[in-house]
């Protein structure tokens, strides 16, 4: 019944590759007049769609390994459902504040609640630090 799901998670990243590329053809198309600026914005743009297409990715292979074939990762690599849940959540973080620098280099206005979304992920992601160390830990004491 998750096929349909997975599918439509494909597809999606489909288009994140057609976005890509449009962007990147866009940016081309400008050749030598691009100012640095328009190269900020840009680096973060691709930054933003290749941390979605991986956040996709690892929800889509992550999915179907720990919930379909009931392998945790790929041969030779021991990733459990924990840290794959850690991952991405950090990812999540990681592409939220990614958002927010697009926010910054395009001109648009902090405000008050953008900041303290800021502060939130800031926390968010020492939070997540702190868990993987704890699991990376954890995961050497067994051993």
């Amino acid at each position: 019944m998750l096929i349909p799901f997975y599918l439509g998670l494909i597809v999606v990243l489909g288009f994140y590759l057609l976005a890509f590329f449009r962007e990147l053809f866009e940016f081309i198309s400008h050749g030598l007049t691009v100012t640095t600026d328009e190269i900020e914005v840009f680096a973060v743009n691709t930054l933003d769609l290749v941390m979605v297409g991986n956040l996709i990715s690892m929800v889509a292979m992550g999915s179907v390994n720990s919930f379909v074939t009931k392998e945790h990762g790929y041969p030779n690599v021991n990733m459990t459902s924990g840290e794959l849940k850690n991952k991405i959540a950090t990812s999540i973080v990681v592409v939220s504040m990614v958002h927010l620098l697009k926010i910054i280099f395009t001109g648009g206005e902090l405000t008050n609640s953008t900041k303290e979304i800021f502060v939130l992920f800031l926390l968010a992601g020492s939070v997540l630090a702190g868990i993987e160390h704890l699991h990376h830990k954890a995961e050497m004491e067994k051993h």
